[in-house]
């Protein structure tokens, strides 16, 4: 799923893990009544459709807050 409300696109850590996604350091990721930090990825291809976009970044974390 692609939220286009959101400025980042979220991957869990297991389907980086299955990418083979290479991480580039940290990011603060705050949100309603949160602030954390997570780990930052470039997917080589994202593609929804007949739409793709080339080196998009990512936000590497699980969703259990």
């Amino acid at each position: 799923m692609v939220d286009t409300g959101t400025p980042f696109t979220r991957v869990d850590p297991l389907l980086a893990a299955e990418l083979h996604l290479k991480t580039q350091g940290a990011i603060g990721v705050d949100g309603v009544g949160f602030s954390t930090e997570a780990s930052f990825a470039y997917l080589d291809l994202l593609e929804a459709g007949s739409h793709s976009i080339a080196n998009h970044p990512v936000v590497v974390e699980d969703d259990d807050r």
